[in-house]
């Protein structure tokens, strides 16, 4: 990401804390703010009929939770819940959006964003395979 797009975002950057098992979002939620973990890791869920529940994806401190809404796409269909307890930055997913736009202005066709974003996150689909399965409720594993 550019600096200057780095700029855009700096002032609406908060820092959180997520709970052990912390719910985040529900499949079908509007995904309006976009995610920065710092210590706190973040699983993307699918819980099955069947009670199991494969984890889709886990973002930590290298990834970025959310970003697909600057694409497009501001729905999830995975549940998302601290899977570690910590700290995380969130801004609203239109100032993440504005900070993408000017990534992509500054002759970043790909940028180190979009590669990030698109390789982190799996919550546009819920046909994503599974790395494991678990046992037990979504928000209880």
């Amino acid at each position: 990401m550019s600096e200057s797009a780095v700029d855009i975002l700096r002032p609406h950057l908060q820092r959180i804390d997520w709970g052990p098992q912390q719910p985040i979002l529900n499949p079908g939620d509007t995904i309006t703010d976009v995610y920065f973990p710092e210590s706190a890791v973040l699983s993307l869920v699918s819980p099955a009929s069947d009670g199991r529940v494969p984890e889709l994806a886990s973002i930590g401190r290298e990834g970025i939770a959310g970003c697909v809404s600057a694409i497009g796409s501001g729905t999830t269909f995975s549940q998302w819940v601290a899977q570690v307890p910590g700290r995380a930055l969130q801004c609203p997913a239109s100032a993440f959006e504005a900070a993408f736009d000017q990534s992509q202005a500054s002759g970043r066709p790909r940028s180190a964003t979009w590669r990030r974003c698109n390789a982190r996150s799996c919550s546009r689909s819920p046909a994503t395979p599974c790395t494991r399965w678990k046992r037990g409720a979504a928000a209880g594993f």
